[in-house]
């Protein structure tokens, strides 16, 4: 027998119901990835294969493969949906009626229910933070200084998103104006953050300059980086080559300044994002200075350079257009221009791939399964035959995607080289990142804040298919809502994979925004489904978002802080000019000046080589990789191979001569020979070799 309810009544069991079942699948997937974690650590123990041992130049220690906690992310992440699906539509076929007393209580204690969600996600927070690393610990708290200004301002910023909520309707004008003011002080305090005319002072800010600028220059310089794929990043550097010929420039202050671009850009994006799916425009601005100041100043603080972020643009540029792209496609009624910019989509994930193969395919599948959820909630009504009939082209869509990419990439290289592809080597280095990883630490299942951005991912997931089981209940709102979810969650756990290669706490920030940006859907979606008979029910549901703008309302202050106050653009200015003036680019620069003849050829083989090259105005025309993307033996032969021949002076840093000496110590020693070298100069970095062949 069926009960009686009213549609009020209906909605709060619905959501005890789907409170029940998200609290259950998460403990059941807990189990299965516990079991899944002591199976592969007692029947797959770590390893480092002897072919690896053979081959990579890196130390052993840093190589610790863990696959059982990347066995835990993957169960996570697949078992998730699949428990929460079967256990909803189990469910929600069950009337709390036929449970007697144990329903009765059930429906009358929504805010109890409530009250045990608001300890639960408290409770995971405290613990996924309470072993977390110390020092990314003061990471986050390097902004505001004063504990009762902060106080009193997260409460006066929070009361004006509530009041904004209520009556705040007819401030948006002025909100916009507000808006737009921040985000271009904004843009013009990152742009004098990124960019450099030079390369720090510590070896470690020119290596990971050196790895982006280098296979530009190659490319530039008219060698080719597409034969072996031995860059891990992808075919970038010919996107960069082409802006360096339009410019006529290729210098690294011109690197520096499209890479500066390019991060204004992605921070555009997501203010786009925000604005165009938050109702409530306060909470898209407050989440916005969040987003900057963990995405863009916390690095900068943390490590001390202006230089560490110079690559970001390589992961997340083309995933915050897409993103933007998405809501775009959402706010555009027009069917023919929703076709365009479909098309647009696949075209900007094809670039995306070329770009950067990792990040491209999360932005391409990311894209995918936005346009296919959107075009099944409008086929809902159609015959199963019908839809198959009109989903066919979106389900061909990324495949032919793929092909296209894959076809650019051939016609680049053997355009370039007059060789096609090398399969055997395409992907080796992908191989060796995602098989072993670099840097990997201990990722616990829980006590760790990668727990967090996991946990956030499902609870979007959950909300995508508890709108997936009642199309006919939702309205277009909720739909195009659960369409960036899905979106968002698909590109964060994509995103995610990076960190289990680099995972320390400030990756994590890095590939961590999307759940920022799901976050902020969230307080805004609690907002507007505030229940309106329902007083003191109401008031735990303002639980949610005001707890939720606790640390986002400090993020949000400490980026005014340190943009407005604090202004950190005067200490770096003062960093940037030194360097340039006595950086260890530049101490190169000089002390090659003065110790060759710059009529001679000569052959630089240090961590620096490309931007000396473009200093000395000379082409890097080495035949072999620059040192920073060296990863097998093969790369030291093909260097003594070259030098074997060579008639040019030779310049090596301290650090390229202790890998060959490690690696290659009789190669080296026959090389460097009386009748082959002598030595003309060396300080405490170079070493300058005459040559006597």
């Amino acid at each position: 027998m069926i009960s009686k309810h009213s549609e009020e009544e209906y909605n709060i069991i619905d959501k005890i119901k789907e409170s029940i079942v998200f609290t259950l699948s998460v403990y059941l997937v807990a189990i299965l990835v516990v079991w899944v974690r002591y199976f592969i650590g007692a029947y797959f123990p770590d390893f480092i294969s002897e072919y690896f041992l053979q081959n990579f130049n890196l130390l052993v220690e840093y190589l610790n493969p863990e696959h059982f906690e990347r066995a835990a992310f993957y169960t996570c992440v697949f078992s998730f949906p699949l428990i929460y699906f079967f256990l909803l539509k189990f469910m929600k076929r069950l009337d709390f009626d036929s449970f007697g007393f144990l329903g009765n209580c059930l429906k009358s204690k929504l805010s109890f229910v409530i009250l045990v969600e608001v300890f639960f996600a408290s409770a995971l927070t405290v613990i996924s933070c309470i072993y977390m690393d110390k020092d990314a610990l003061n990471y986050l708290y390097l902004g505001v200084k004063s504990i009762p200004f902060y106080v009193f301002s997260y409460f006066l910023l929070t009361a004006a998103v509530l009041f904004y909520q209520k009556f705040g309707k007819k401030a948006d004008i002025v909100l916009n104006y507000i808006g737009i003011i921040i985000l271009l002080i904004i843009l013009y305090a990152l742009s004098k953050l990124y960019y450099t005319p030079a390369y720090d002072f510590s070896d470690a800010a020119v290596m990971h300059f050196s790895s982006y600028f280098a296979p530009v220059y190659k490319v530039y310089s008219g060698q080719t980086i597409g034969i072996d794929f031995t860059n891990l990043y992808g075919f970038y550097p010919y996107f960069y080559e082409l802006i360096f010929k339009l410019f006529h420039k290729s210098s690294i202050q011109f690197f520096s300044v499209i890479n500066t671009v390019l991060v204004c850009l992605s921070v555009i994006f997501v203010a786009m994002t925000l604005y165009l799916n938050i109702k409530n425009k306060l909470i898209a601005l407050v989440f916005f200075l969040a987003y900057v100041y963990l995405y863009n100043l916390i690095n900068v603080f943390s490590t001390q350079s202006v230089f560490y972020l110079q690559f970001m643009p390589h992961r997340i540029f083309f995933i915050t257009l897409i993103f933007a792209l998405a809501s775009i496609y959402l706010k555009t009624d027009n069917g023919s221009k929703k076709n365009l910019l479909a098309v647009c989509g696949y075209i900007i994930s094809c670039a995306a791939i070329l770009w950067n193969t990792e990040s491209g395919l999360v932005v391409l599948v990311a894209w995918s399964c936005f346009l296919f959820y959107i075009k099944l909630f409008l086929l809902n009504n159609e015959p199963v035959k019908d839809k198959i009939k009109i989903l066919l082209p979106y389900m061909a869509a990324p495949f032919l995607t793929v092909l296209a990419a894959f076809i650019c990439v051939e016609i680049l290289t053997y355009m370039r080289t007059g060789q096609w592809l090398d399969f055997y080597r395409c992907f080796y280095f992908q191989a060796l990142f995602y098989k072993s990883g670099y840097y990997m630490l201990r990722m616990p299942l829980i006590s760790h804040p990668w727990f967090i951005i996991l946990i956030i991912y499902a609870i979007a997931e959950a909300k995508v298919i508890n709108c997936i089981l009642s199309f006919q209940n939702c309205d277009k709102d909720q739909i195009n809502r659960a369409a960036i979810y899905i979106m968002l969650a698909i590109a964060g756990m994509g995103l995610f994979v990076y960190y289990q290669g680099r995972s320390y706490i400030l990756n994590l920030f890095i590939v961590s925004f999307p759940a920022l940006l799901i976050l902020a859907g969230f307080a805004d979606e609690w907002l507007y489904n505030m229940p309106k008979d329902y007083k003191f029910l109401a008031k735990f549901y303002w639980l949610k978002p005001v707890l939720l703008m606790l640390p986002v309302s400090y993020f949000s202050l400490s980026c005014l802080y340190c943009v407005f106050v604090k202004n950190p653009n005067f200490s770096f200015d003062i960093v940037k000019k030194n360097t340039a003036e006595a950086g260890i680019c530049m101490q190169n620069y000089r002390f090659i000046t003065e110790n060759t003849d710059s009529a001679k050829m000569v052959d630089i083989i240090t961590l620096d080589s490309s931007m000396l090259y473009s200093m000395l105005n000379k082409k890097d025309t080495l035949r072999f990789n620059s040192v920073v993307d060296w990863s097998d033996k093969e790369q030291y032969n093909k260097i003594f191979e070259y030098l074997e021949k060579s008639k040019a002076v030779l310049v090596m840093d301290r650090y390229t001569l202790n890998n060959l000496k490690m690696y290659e110590k009789d190669k080296l020693e026959k090389l460097f020979r009386v009748q082959n070298y002598t030595l003309r100069a060396f300080n405490e970095n170079l070493y300058i070799f005459e040559n006597k062949k």
